[in-house]
């Protein structure tokens, strides 16, 4: 096996633990001192809507990188757990707008600590070359998401890969 290959092979064993560490954070609920269970997805939700006042679902789902009807099952779930309200559009009857209700602003609070906590092991882990580090981290999964979108793409019309490739 050559060396690029071995080295390729380690990089996606590697990859597969990371993703099976971030799934098991994003289906661990937490309250984020709501007193309200929200799985990963749904506090990512709330933060983009925190972030984003006053925004509507196709913006939301853009922003997100997901599609209008899987953030309109989301937003329904957190507008029945209190988090999320919607409100018509004043220049555009048919435009639904997308705001955090009070306890949404508690958990949009309290995610952003918990961010927080994430960088300080990040810090340690990384200690003096934290900014030089983190740099090199974006740009290597800016480029391995360009990659698998490359890889998709090609392949998508195919339905699965031949033995032959």
């Amino acid at each position: 096996m050559d060396s690029v290959h071995s080295t390729f092979q380690e990089l996606l064993s590697v990859l597969n633990r990371v993703l099976a560490q971030l799934i098991t954070i994003q289906q661990t609920p937490r309250e984020y001192g709501t007193g309200v269970a929200l799985y990963g997805s749904e506090i990512h939700t709330v933060q983009a809507i925190g972030k984003n006042a006053g925004i509507n679902v196709t913006q939301l789902a853009e922003r997100m990188g997901v599609t209008k009807g899987a953030v309109s099952q989301m937003v329904s779930r957190l507008v029945e757990k209190g988090m999320v309200q919607k409100a018509r559009a004043q220049d555009n009857a048919k435009e639904v707008c997308l705001n955090l209700t009070e306890l949404g602003r508690v958990g949009f609070h309290n995610h952003e600590r918990f961010d927080m906590s994430v960088l300080d092991a990040v810090r340690e882990h990384c200690g003096s070359d934290l900014e030089k580090k983190l740099g090199m981290f974006l740009s290597v999964l800016t480029d391995f998401e360009a990659i698998l979108a490359l890889h998709e793409q090609r392949h998508r019309s195919v339905g699965s890969i031949r033995e032959s490739e």
